[in-house]
């Protein structure tokens, strides 16, 4: 996912892909909900 978030930051930097991979590293990171 980081990968794809650097990738997309070093071509397109389109604002609304750069936040949804943010959000989703975060929501990975923070585990399963309970």
């Amino acid at each position: 996912m980081r990968e794809l978030r650097a990738y997309e930051e070093a071509n397109a930097a389109r604002p609304e892909y750069l936040k949804m991979y943010d959000n989703r590293i975060a929501k990975v990171q923070a585990g399963p909900a309970k």
